[in-house]
């Protein structure tokens, strides 16, 4: 019986396999960041169209065999509709005050209602691990 030995160089290995999960990542990125776009969309939370538009994908790989990648919105406004806001109420004898963006009037209230939670992030996320699971 014949023997044969193999030798794996393992910096070899490493250079193929690397390129191949940091690319995974990136279209796994990718795919979260097109999803939370669509249910931006399908949620009806556009008016500029800014908070569709602003999903991002960065990579964070440091190791190269565990690559980590960060999607998020560049705008600062994407927790209100991600998470929602409470309601709030003016103490007894006060009122809440507000100058709408643009506006030169302010304008009182004794309460107001809060946004509901559309969590479109958390949606495309949950999404995006079903398709990887075996």
């Amino acid at each position: 019986m014949a023997q044969v030995r193999i030798r794996i160089r393992e910096s070899v290995v490493n250079r193929y396999v690397s390129a191949l999960t940091r690319k995974s990542a990136l279209a796994a990125g990718n795919r979260v960041a097109d999803r939370a776009r669509a249910n931006v969309l399908k949620d009806g939370l556009v008016n500029t169209g800014d908070l569709a538009d602003s999903f991002k994908v960065k990579d964070l790989t440091r190791n190269r065999l565990h690559p980590k990648v960060k999607v998020y919105s560049a705008v600062d406004y994407a927790k209100f509709p991600e998470f929602g806001t409470r309601g709030s109420t003016a103490g007894p004898g006060k009122m809440l005050r507000f100058q709408p963006r643009g506006s030169g009037v302010f304008i009182f209230r004794k309460s107001v209602r809060g946004v509901r939670a559309y969590g479109f992030f958390r949606k495309a996320a949950k999404l995006s691990i079903k398709d990887f699971k075996p």
